[in-house]
């Protein structure tokens, strides 16, 4: 058995191809974590860091890592509740900005603000809850 034939068969293939491509380069920088993982499995595979990186950046991206996706009726929930939010957060914005107009000119703070700003902070949980509930769907 020759060496060629020993390497692995992505190996091999890649090795044949050396003369057929211009030789482009590409510079990478990794952190010492990501350096030992791709080195670690590089040598796994028989091929050397920048030949699997190589060959892992041609691969088709696999339907798995590709955004789902939403149906109508999910996409008006979506929007739905994003609206809803907006809604309560530009109501509690704006009455919260004309209680601190007449505070500056009274001097006397309305004892509504408060509920009005708790409202506003009782939105938060729910915005981060739909963000995440998005970010599952189309991760960035």
């Amino acid at each position: 058995m020759t060496e060629d034939e020993s390497r692995p068969h992505r190996a091999r293939q890649r090795g044949r191809q050396r003369g057929q491509r211009r030789e482009n380069q590409v510079l990478v920088k990794l952190n010492d974590d990501e350096y030992e993982k791709i080195s670690g499995r590089a040598a796994a595979a028989g091929l050397t860091s920048a030949s699997f990186l190589a060959l892992l950046g041609i691969q088709d991206v696999p339907d798995s890592a590709a955004p789902a996706k939403l149906t109508d009726v999910q996409l008006r929930a979506l929007a739905a509740e994003l609206y809803a939010i907006k809604r309560i957060l530009r109501g509690a914005g704006t009455n919260l900005n004309q209680m601190a107009a007449t505070a500056n000119t009274t001097g006397e703070i309305d004892p509504t603000a408060l509920l009005h700003a708790a409202r506003a902070i009782k939105t938060q949980p729910r915005l981060d809850a739909l963000l995440d509930e998005i970010r599952q769907v189309f991760p960035w």
